[in-house]
């Protein structure tokens, strides 16, 4: 140090002896390092501040709200399909092992084909049908019905047994085609010999609901029993009865079953033995009749009256 002045080499610090200036090799090392480590610091604090938007937030609450798979189990193995956008029914049939009919009978409001996303496809485990159980069938019954084993349709269901299950349960028919009513009907053993015509009256022959025909005549007319049995069931309220009104049910000897319905006037009651052609009731027109008529049903067997 000369006259009181630093040299070039050197610089001052308050409160210390000079120090010769650094290299400008080394000033350069030290400011990269310094402007590195400031580089990271101020990345680092761009990590713990970032805030993720609302938006996106909501959107991933809302996928974790969805459910993992666009197939959900319900009973006896059947299951409801969301249709994916590319989807076709038979790429779904293939994908399931089942077939394109057996997808259309299960959905009705698949109409030629056409499926679109979002829409949802009852989908069965096996090729087959399903069947809504109606009042007063019998698992022997369905499975005339649709010409498959009751054993196989007891092994599909868990839900039912041989005493079925209660009406309006869906259950599956393994290896079946979809019902026809007449079809199906015209699988039924013929035993026409073995009952008695349970009415006079106009029948116009024509199969409808629950293997049923209706003769029609004057309120009055005479009902009989169309053949020998124990009545099992006897409604004589007047009352709706699921459209049936008044209405007598005859178990025969034979494992069928016959139904008289929209009866005025009953003359038997639940637990009698009738013979065949004994009076049971008179025609009416109670629960859900246009005029007076029988509505008469054969279960077990096909309805002799059908035309």
């Amino acid at each position: 140090m000369a006259n009181g002045h630093a040299s070039e080499n050197t610089i001052s610090i308050f409160g210390g002896p000079g120090l010769k200036t650094p290299p400008k090799s080394f000033t350069s090392e030290v400011a990269l390092a310094h402007n590195e480590l400031r580089s990271e610091t101020e990345e680092g604090s761009k990590e713990e501040s970032i805030t993720i938007p609302l938006s996106i937030q909501e959107a991933a609450l809302e996928e974790l709200g969805k459910p993992l798979s666009t197939l959900v189990p319900t009973q006896n193995g059947l299951s409801i399909y969301t249709v994916k956008k590319g989807d076709t029914l038979s790429g779904i049939a293939a994908e399931f092992g089942i077939s394109v009919k057996t997808i259309s009978e299960a959905n009705p409001n698949v109409k030629r084909g056409i499926i679109y996303p979002g829409q949802q496809l009852k989908l069965l485990p096996v090729v087959g049908v399903t069947h809504v159980i109606q009042d007063g069938e019998t698992l022997e019954l369905i499975a005339g019905l649709y010409n498959v084993d009751k054993e196989e349709i007891l092994a599909m269901n868990s839900n039912i047994s041989l005493g079925l299950a209660p009406v309006d349960e869906t259950i599956i028919i393994p290896g079946a085609t979809a019902r026809k009513t007449i079809t199906a009907a015209s699988r039924l053993p013929d035993l026409r010999n073995y009952f008695k015509v349970p009415a006079t009256g106009w029948n116009q022959g024509e199969l409808h609901s629950k293997n049923a025909i209706d003769i029609a005549n004057r309120c009055g007319t005479p009902i009989y029993a169309a053949a020998e049995g124990l009545v099992i069931n006897v409604n004589n309220a007047g009352n709706w009865n699921q459209g049936y009104g008044n209405d007598i049910t005859i178990d025969h000897p034979n494992g069928t079953k016959t139904h008289y319905a929209h009866t005025q006037k009953n003359f038997v009651a639940k637990g009698d033995y009738v013979e065949k052609g004994q009076l049971i009731a008179e025609m009416g027109q109670t629960g859900k009749a246009t005029g007076c008529h029988l509505h008469f049903e054969v279960e077990g067997a096909k309805n002799f009256l059908a035309k």
